[in-house]
């Protein structure tokens, strides 16, 4: 968990990445649901 916190935080642009690719899977899945 320490190495990967590390990470994020030396590199913000993966983390802002990560979640904008979980925000985007999400809203396909709601699109695909209804």
């Amino acid at each position: 968990m320490t190495p990967l916190i590390r990470s994020l935080r030396h590199h913000p642009l993966r983390l802002l990445m990560g979640a904008a690719i979980n925000l985007g899977g999400a809203a396909t899945l709601l699109v695909h649901l209804h």
